[in-house]
């Protein structure tokens, strides 16, 4: 009796077997996660001690949120920020976690640090598992799924802030939901489940817009959801790939555009009107105009020039540092971790954002334009505000970059199977392709 090969193509990957499987990785990433969490931490970082002021003055004012924002004794956020700012007008953009803040206070007393951890751990353990959701739903193959949870698992500077009592992976939650169900929303379907998805969309992209870090760049991924889903749903592939190429095009320009308006502002601000907004793109222009790339990283400074031309050079300049993934200071194993994490992660995300757009489904058309999106509008936004010496403000793309990379294994390992040597038998052949590899 012959023996039966394993076919990885038999692993399909209907609806129940994705939630299946995103549900029980997921909650092994809580397990995981929650370790590291204990293991590297609480760390109580400065802006953890900003929230529980905030949070502490919004008790005492019964937990409304309308007097706590005209109490003006809560207009200072002590958040971040440059250096001569007050930022009075942003303190309403942190309610979301302010509200966590307080609950974890009120619930848990002198332990609210090891409640906040347990929070970001099941934040970071959902968000993986929404990314599981997209790849099955995107038809990625259970080889992808596999790539994409090595990545979870590899990437520290996307779980380092597990043990941080921050906002960023309760954010990074958010924002994934956002972008998931909008995705959700151009799916085919009856009319209230679509306008049940994108009304979860707005309340996720609300709350997400009420926290840290920036979420302007999540908003744009959102809207590119519904444009990725328009040009795959061209009547013939000969019009997909011609609105595929319109809006590459005038994706482009609307980038150059959108940066060259950027720098002209930080350059100079006056020509903003007077208010808080032209006090914040001074301060920041203050630091292109310093030379400032990576924020207090100094060995990432250029030369001060306080020409447009030298404002352009810092502002392109971090947006190519937004990437990077060595710093000093960096221990030896960081620095190995980084290496051997980011080099496969931006080679795939590349593949995979060229597989996307050339997808065999309308969904991982639109969940592609979607990331690839995100991940541009983040680095940019940074680029021209704030490029943090950690490189906290990169987290919030890891789950797209993670999504395109795992899209991008799938397609080099289908490459690589079609390409074996005819001496290679055909049933070795079989047993190695995925899903998507056999289509």
């Amino acid at each position: 009796m012959p023996l039966r090969t394993f076919n990885i193509s038999e692993m399909r990957l209907g609806p129940m077997k994705t939630t299946a499987i995103a549900l029980g990785v997921g909650l092994g990433l809580g397990v995981a996660y929650l370790a590291f969490g204990f293991w590297f931490g609480p760390i109580v970082t400065p802006d953890s001690l900003a929230y529980r002021s905030m949070a502490q003055a919004l008790a005492t004012l019964h937990y409304s949120p309308l007097r706590y924002l005209l109490d003006a004794r809560n207009t200072a956020d002590g958040l971040g920020g440059m250096p001569g700012t007050s930022h009075t007008v942003l303190v309403q953009f942190y309610l979301t976690y302010i509200y966590v803040f307080a609950a974890a206070e009120a619930g848990f007393g002198p332990h609210w640090p090891q409640a906040l951890v347990v929070l970001n751990a099941v934040a970071y353990a959902a968000t993986g598992a929404l990314v599981l959701l997209m790849l099955g739903q995107a038809q990625a193959g259970t080889l992808a799924l596999w790539v994409a949870v090595a990545f979870l698992m590899s990437l520290f500077d996307f779980y380092q802030w597990v043990a941080m009592t921050q906002s960023d992976p309760l954010f990074i939650l958010l924002s994934t939901a956002a972008v998931l169900l909008a995705l959700w929303g151009c799916r085919e379907g009856p009319t209230p489940t679509r306008t049940a998805a994108w009304s979860g969309t707005a309340v996720m992209l609300a709350a997400a817009a009420l926290c840290r870090p920036a979420w302007p760049p999540v908003a744009l991924a959102v809207a590119a959801v519904a444009v990725g889903a328009w040009a795959y749903n061209a009547p013939t592939e000969g019009a997909a790939r011609l609105r595929y190429t319109w809006i590459c095009a005038l994706g482009m320009v609307l980038v150059a555009v959108g940066l060259a308006a950027g720098i002209a502002l930080l350059w100079n601000p006056q020509m903003l009107p007077p208010g808080a907004l032209r006090d914040v793109a001074t301060a920041y222009g203050a630091e292109v105009g310093s030379g400032a790339v990576v924020f207090q990283r100094p060995e990432t400074y250029l030369r001060p020039n306080a020409s447009i031309a030298g404002y352009t050079r810092v502002v392109l300049a971090r947006a190519g540092y937004f990437f990077w993934f060595l710093a000093d200071g960096y221990s030896p194993a960081h620095r190995l971790m980084n290496v051997a994490a980011h080099v496969p992660l931006y080679l795939l995300a590349v593949v995979g954002a060229a597989t996307t757009l050339r997808g065999n489904s309308r969904f991982a058309a639109a969940a592609g334009f979607a990331s690839i999106a995100w991940i541009v509008a983040t680095a940019l936004y940074h680029a021209l505000t704030l490029l943090d010496f950690d490189w906290r403000y990169r987290a919030p793309t890891y789950p797209a970059l993670i999504f395109l990379a795992a899209m991008g294994a799938s397609r080099a390992w289908k490459s690589a199977i079609s390409h074996l040597p005819a001496v290679v038998p055909r049933t070795v052949k079989a047993a190695l392709r995925t899903p998507d590899a056999k289509a």
